[in-house]
């Protein structure tokens, strides 16, 4: 019996927001995540595979427009047509049993599969190879919902190989998510599986040290946001029948590089990080600098002019600044003084429930800029 492979991939979020870029930005960067999932349906037709399986969050309903739903079948028909079945987990961002939902009967042509209903189902892909899936409800929000699968859902000879799909926070991770559909190590070993295919964290992660059974994050195909530093990828999955054995195989995906800076303006003058921008800069690449630690009240940092200076450098530039006002170690004799020192008696007379750090952080760097003549919005 020839080897059965399958395309693992997950969270493309089709038509992401991206609010935290300029309007014309975010077009670019929905078109690119389309593109992303583009990319792989043609890496499915070169790697041959039997199925593409999407693990969760493959649309993002809230802003889908008709017109990249459409272009999403229209990806799904060619890969029917080249003998490819497409196997689609909903997950929590575009779950099944939500108004509005993308996945209504209809929409999708021969050979998309959408797993539906409140427990897992299975779905035959070929003769060796068997997919079972649940899409996230809100009801399972909290549910271990692999725990006593084999229990429920006994092996059978049949099967073949046996995949589970599961769009759910891996607890094995110091992560917050932890409590959103969790699976354990124990839960992975429940399965009785041959390849877990996970979704729902946006980075790759090899999940299957603590139980021994392949148990896979691919992570997004598009960079999202500032916690997608790693490289983009999807995973070739094969099952080899004779020798029993399941090889996974990461496919790299390309996407926009990401830089992230962190600079002290306090500690390092502040040409130094103009110079090492001038030295990365990529017109291709989405730049975040982050200006941290204390700075004195005669040398705040412009965000918005470091902005403008470096616009045509980057794709996107933004600056966030995270620096806070010292203490100034001067007497308290110039209007800058003064101004700091009745600020912090105005601090001081509050309430304990209404401090607020970052808000007087700010109150001092825009009331030290307005004095200069400064605008740092």
């Amino acid at each position: 019996m020839r080897d059965i492979r399958i395309l693992h991939t997950a969270d493309v979020h089709l038509d992401c927001l991206f609010s935290e870029l300029p309007y014309d930005r975010r077009v670019v960067r929905r078109q690119e995540v389309f593109g992303g999932l583009r990319r792989v349906t043609g890496l499915a037709r070169e790697h041959r595979v039997d199925a593409l399986l999407i693990v969760g969050d493959l649309f993002d309903p809230q802003q889908l427009s008709r017109e990249t739903l459409a272009q999403t079948v229209a990806l799904f028909r060619a890969l029917a047509d080249n003998g490819i079945l497409t196997l689609i987990v909903p997950g929590n961002h575009d779950a099944a049993d939500s108004a509005g939902s993308p996945y209504a009967d209809g929409i999708f042509p021969p050979r998309v599969h959408v797993f539906r209903g409140q427990d897992f189902t299975a779905c035959r892909v070929g003769e060796g190879l068997t997919v079972w899936g649940m899409p996230f409800t809100a009801a399972a929000r909290r549910q271990r919902s692999l725990r006593g699968f084999a229990e429920r859902f006994p092996p059978d000879p049949k099967e073949g190989f046996r995949v589970v799909a599961h769009h759910g926070a891996f607890t094995g991770f110091s992560v917050p998510e932890g409590d959103y559909a969790p699976v354990t190590p124990e839960d992975l070993l429940d399965t009785r599986a041959h390849y877990v295919a996970l979704g729902h964290h946006h980075n790759p992660r090899d999940c299957s040290a603590p139980a021994g059974i392949p148990a896979w994050y691919p992570g997004t195909l598009t960079r999202l946001d500032w916690t997608n530093l790693p490289d983009r990828q999807a995973l070739l999955v094969r099952f080899r029948p004779g020798a029993g054995v399941v090889e996974v195989q990461p496919l790299p995906v390309d996407d926009r590089p990401m830089l992230l800076v962190e600079f002290s303006p306090g500690e390092r003058p502040l040409d130094e990080l103009f110079s090492y921008l001038e030295t990365v800069a990529d017109p291709r690449a989405l730049a975040r600098v982050v200006l941290e630690g204390p700075v004195d009240g005669a040398n705040l940092v412009n965000s918005r002019r470091l902005e403008e200076a470096m616009r045509e450098r980057f794709f996107h530039l933004r600056v966030v600044d995270r620096t806070r006002v010292a203490d100034s170690p001067r007497a308290m004799s110039t209007i800058a003084s003064l101004f700091l020192a009745r600020l912090q008696q105005h601090l001081d007379g509050l309430p304990e429930e209404a401090h607020d750090r970052e808000l007087a952080d700010l109150a001092r760097k825009h009331g030290l800029a307005a004095l200069r003549g400064e605008d740092l919005r």
